[in-house]
């Protein structure tokens, strides 16, 4: 019989399978996505209500992980919102970013959800990771096949920074799965091989720097866990091993990472080019200059804009813009020193509680936590991970997998340890 609860579950399931497929398969529009964005949210707050009515959310064991977990994402949506209080841009501007920023809310919310669902992490996981392999596949057609005429509408969509966010974190997706099959299996074979073809879009055949760095993290990040420890040095030496031999075969990926590092030269040479990464060094200069003008506290969320628009004005030589294109820029400039610790909180926090707790969860877990936070930390340093559209929708996907996957394991090793508790205090 289908109850209440089971009813209100199946809403958010649904609708959580639908947005992150949606995001994975990189053919939606993005009203489409914003669509299916809506219908979450409406299943988030139907499944709230009917656990705040069965007091399900009071039943969560774990509780000192939780707060680990989600305390900095959450303290720090209510930093932005306190900050407010002393923005003297108008009310409306303020709020603006605050929904900028509604992923450091919506990861814990999202991640609370999946954890009162009776669906396992992997189960949902797996859903994922067919999504990402259709898009994967949709991407790969696209270079051979020109998608035009009837077929334009299905044209894979997002830019080079949203394409290399999205493989990476199928990359990890992969990874981990393969992670979970036997050893040698024809499972886990299939499953690193797709990390594999994932790897080489982005690092030969795709434009986006920022992927390159994101797409080594994450082979970083594995190859750390499943080699011993004498061994992991050499980790490190075969990955750079295998850019090195990538930018030199290849011509795209070299003449990219060429045109980095001139446009870095320029800039400080003292240089101010419109440049993709002269602009990006000459917007780190914004925050850094607000610190020095007694900004410790930030400028507030509401006075973003003005304080970049008065720093162009004192620094007439660098260009506008109404984005740092850095995430600890962002959360320097607003919030100052208390908000860039708390969002290096973000990253130290839910591995803090994997080393913890790591002989209560598995190796795999652990593994997928940290490519998954290594992906966010290397897109924080370059771009507005949380502020743009297209990188928070798929956050607001993996992210809450992966803590989910976490604390399932814990919750499951807390009820294994209760139970012989409790038959030996019977026996006894």
């Amino acid at each position: 019989m289908l109850t209440m609860s089971r009813f209100t579950e199946r809403i958010f399931f649904f609708s959580f399978i639908v947005f992150g497929a949606l995001n994975f398969i990189r053919v939606s529009p993005n009203g489409l996505i914003s669509l299916a964005f809506v219908l979450l949210v409406l299943g988030i707050c139907i499944l709230a209500l009917d656990a705040l009515m069965h007091r399900s959310v009071l039943q969560m064991p774990e509780r000192w992980a939780v707060c680990y977990i989600f305390g900095p994402w959450l303290m720090l949506f209510g930093a932005l919102s306190v900050s407010l209080a002393w923005s003297s841009a108008p009310t409306i501007t303020g709020m603006s970013i605050l929904f900028e920023y509604r992923p450091l809310l919506l990861i814990p919310v999202i991640t609370g959800c999946l954890l009162l669902i009776h669906r396992s992490p992997e189960h949902v996981l797996r859903w994922m990771w067919i999504s990402g392999t259709i898009g994967l596949a949709v991407v790969y057609v696209h270079r051979l096949v020109p998608f035009e005429g009837i077929l334009y509408p299905i044209r894979p969509r997002g830019s080079h920074i949203i394409g290399g966010m999205i493989l990476s974190l199928y990359v990890a997706l992969s990874l981990w799965l393969s992670l979970c099959q036997p050893l040698r299996s024809r499972a886990a074979w299939v499953s690193i091989a797709c990390a594999l073809a994932a790897s080489v879009y982005v690092v030969v055949l795709d434009s986006g720097r920022t992927g390159y760095l994101q797409i080594a993290s994450v082979w970083i990040v594995y190859l750390f866990f499943v080699l011993p420890p004498n061994r992991r040095w050499m980790a490190l030496i075969g990955v750079v091993l295998a850019l090195l031999t990538v930018f030199t075969v290849f011509e795209l990926p070299r003449q990219r990472v060429g045109l980095a590092l001139h446009e870095a030269q320029m800039f400080f040479a003292g240089e101010f080019e419109p440049t993709s990464v002269g602009l990006r060094l000459q917007w780190l200069l914004i925050p850094i200059q607000s610190l020095f003008d007694g900004y410790w506290f930030g400028v507030g969320a509401g006075d973003y804009q003005s304080a970049i628009d008065h720093a162009l004005q004192v620094r007439p030589q660098l260009f506008p813009t109404d984005n740092l294109h850095s995430e600890f820029a962002n959360m320097t400039l607003m919030l100052g020193i208390p908000g860039l610790l708390l969002y290096v909180g973000l990253f130290i926090t839910p591995l803090a509680v994997c080393y913890r707790a790591r002989d209560r969860i598995s190796l795999s877990a652990h593994c997928l936590m940290a490519m998954v936070m290594s992906t966010l930390f290397v897109s924080s340093l370059f771009n507005s991970a949380l502020k743009d559209f297209g990188e928070k929708n798929i956050l607001m996907v993996m992210v809450p997998l992966a803590m989910f996957l976490v604390l399932s394991e814990l919750r499951s090793t807390a009820g294994a340890q209760h139970r012989e508790r409790s038959s030996a205090v019977g026996h006894s």
